[in-house]
């Protein structure tokens, strides 16, 4: 097993399941808080159950495509996405996070 997990592992699609595990849990927690604090809706558990299968369906590098939205909501806030990502994919403590969220974190 790979000590660090890399945006290259899931460009080669060669990311392991932990690691994928923790990016689509990322991307669905960032999906709860733009519906519910963003736009004061709620997002049924059918929508996330979607969601999610949707994206554990897909190939890393479409995966790396979704949370691409993430890494924008970070570098808004001043926060390095790159190194955000590094630390959601390895299971580090993150530099940010949600008021409205499905998993606790670290994942």
């Amino acid at each position: 097993m790979m000590d660090t997990i890399s945006e290259t592992d899931f460009q080669m699609n060669n990311a392991p399941d932990k690691a994928r595990e923790r990016l689509i849990k990322d991307i669905v927690n960032h999906r709860v808080e733009l519906v519910e604090v963003g736009s004061g809706d709620k997002i049924s558990h059918q929508e996330i159950n979607e969601l999610e299968d949707e994206l554990e369906q897909a190939s890393d590098e479409l995966l790396l495509s979704h949370w691409d939205a993430v890494a924008e909501w970070i570098w808004s806030r001043g926060l390095d996405a790159d190194e955000q990502f590094k630390k959601v994919v390895n299971g580090k403590e993150i530099d940010y996070g949600y008021r409205r969220f499905k998993y606790e974190h670290p994942y």
